[in-house]
């Protein structure tokens, strides 16, 4: 037991990652998040609990894309890319 949890707690806590919920890496395109998301909420029809993980999961990473895009703008205003990616 590393850390005061066993394995088995450590992959239940994993299996609520964004990633795991909709069983996509970091990295993936919008298009493979939309897919994955519209899978995932296909897969947990009836569980409205999982459907809210579900949700939850696709904003964390949408978010935080978001974040990562208003942060290249701040890094550099004068970026075409940077502004063009924040504005649409």
């Amino acid at each position: 037991m590393l850390g005061g949890m066993t394995d088995l707690e450590r992959l239940a806590k994993l299996k609520e990652t964004p990633g795991m919920i909709l069983k996509v890496s970091k990295g993936t395109t919008f298009m493979a998040l939309l897919a994955a998301r519209k899978s995932a909420r296909q897969d947990a029809a009836g569980d409205e609990k999982q459907l809210e993980r579900v949700e939850w999961a696709f904003r964390q990473f949408v978010e935080t894309s978001e974040q990562r895009f208003k942060d290249a703008v701040d890094e550099d205003p004068n970026s075409a890319p940077a502004v063009y990616s924040v504005s649409t």
